[in-house]
């Protein structure tokens, strides 16, 4: 990665229409082969010079923009009759020294993730001034904060302590914050920081940790749920097969005068195999007379 260092310096006081051309340029440059990013300052102690930091992938996708028209047509909101001191006028350009951070990466892809957080449903950016007045915040922290314009309106009373120790000791994050929707509904937020000297920028994103944990306690409700309903299933089936069988004993049962047998459909049985059979509440067992005459069975044969 390459950085090309632009200085220049205007001699005819025209720095405040310089610097407004720089704010409303058209960013063609922004579609530019290997191009990654442009920033714009100006001296403090002189504000007439000015200095232009592009990153770029590589130098060779510099200096083809560099000789191409497009170059020019960058420069179309620049004032007539501009005039630059050509004892100022430097351009230097440096390859960056690689450690293949992430950090470094991010920096090189900045427009990337501008973009990104300025579409993203799930990051959170907003930048607070030094009265804890909202400056800007992106669509979802928009939505997130409703028409409140005051950050500490919107965080719980220990989230604002929170929030005010972290930047206190500078930590930067991350921090779990609550902040309140405009129903009143909590919403967790892990968040990063940056102070600034009339402020602080605000990163955030949701709790995943949280969601993970509803989500695994969702699927566990879930697998009761399914088990509770094939328990139910099977306790319906049984009921309604001891209904039949309810239904099956109660009918009209055809029976001999002179063997006892029972009528299933076409042909006779024993009353006993068609209970045994059609009823599931049949047990086993000895009337009185009976029983009295299997007593008087066995001792015969034990005295046998």
């Amino acid at each position: 990665m390459i950085v090309a260092h632009s200085r220049f310096r205007v001699r005819n006081e025209l720095e405040a229409q310089v610097a407004q051309a720089f704010v409303a340029r058209p960013r063609r440059v922004e579609q530019v082969p290997g191009f990654l990013g442009l920033e714009v300052f100006r001296s403090v102690d002189d504000p007439a010079t000015f200095h232009l930091f592009t990153r770029w992938t590589d130098r060779a996708s510099f200096e083809a923009w560099h000789k191409s028209p497009a170059h020019g047509s960058a420069h179309e909101l620049m004032p007539p009759g501009l005039k630059l001191d050509p004892a100022h006028t430097q351009l230097i350009v440096a390859e960056r020294v690689e450690g293949a951070s992430t950090e470094e990466v991010a920096t090189d892809h900045a427009p990337l993730l501008g973009n990104v957080v300025r579409e993203s449903d799930g990051l959170h950016f907003a930048r607070i001034g030094a009265d804890d007045g909202i400056i800007t915040a992106n669509a979802a922290m928009r939505h997130l904060l409703g028409d409140r314009t005051v950050l500490s309106q919107c965080l719980t009373e220990s989230s604002r302590a929170d929030l005010t120790r972290a930047r206190a000791a500078r930590s930067g994050g991350p921090l779990l914050l609550q902040l309140m929707t405009p129903e009143g509904e909590p919403q967790s937020l892990r968040c990063w920081f940056s102070n600034l000297p009339d402020g602080f920028v605000l990163l955030a994103e949701p709790s995943w940790r949280e969601q993970r944990q509803l989500e695994h306690l969702l699927h566990e409700l879930n697998n009761e749920l399914a088990t509770l309903q094939r328990e139910a299933a099977r306790q319906r089936a049984e009921l309604e097969q001891s209904y039949w069988h309810m239904r099956k004993i109660s009918e009209v049962l055809p029976i001999c005068l002179r063997c006892h047998k029972v009528k299933d459909g076409a042909s006779w049985e024993e009353a006993s195999k068609f209970l045994s059979k059609y009823s599931r509440f049949l047990s086993h067992g000895y009337c009185e007379p009976c029983d009295e005459a299997m007593l008087a069975e066995l001792d015969e044969e034990e005295a046998r």
